[in-house]
């Protein structure tokens, strides 16, 4: 896992409730291995006391009309998200939006259009980038 920002947030990592410390990161000497480890485990606790989790609206989803099951948008996903199961027998992909993070990298790879991300269709994008052209 790679961290959020090494500065700023050195425990967290960018996918939510991972938490890094100690060599796993590289070479750390003791004391900052025991201090990391403190971190992350009362950043842990932390989300653990939450009784509900913001999850980002930004999400994909997938038509399983359109779905092939082919896995590509799996392959792509950094995150994990997606999945491909089978469903009435039948191979789709699934989405877990907990893990989700909306970059958009799975419905680019799609090759039949079935994952979108929510709020970001492509007639909308292409509207947006003709207005910002001047051409809309």
């Amino acid at each position: 896992f790679m961290e959020a920002h090494p500065k700023l947030r050195p425990i967290e990592t960018l996918v939510d409730g991972v938490f890094v410390a100690g060599c796993c990161q590289g070479p750390k000497d003791i004391q900052i291995s025991v201090a990391q480890g403190a971190a992350a485990a009362a950043k842990a606790a932390s989300v653990l006391a939450q009784k509900e989790l913001e999850i980002e609206p930004l999400v994909a989803s997938v038509d399983e009309e359109r779905c092939r099951g082919c896995g590509r948008c799996e392959e792509v996903c950094e995150f994990g998200a997606i999945s491909v199961v089978e469903k009435a027998g039948r191979l789709v992909a699934q989405v877990n939006e907990a893990i989700c993070k909306g970059c958009g990298a799975c419905s680019v790879r799609c090759p039949t259009g079935a994952v979108r991300v929510r709020h970001f269709m492509p007639e909308q994008i292409r509207a947006q980038a003709l207005a910002a052209a001047g051409g809309g």
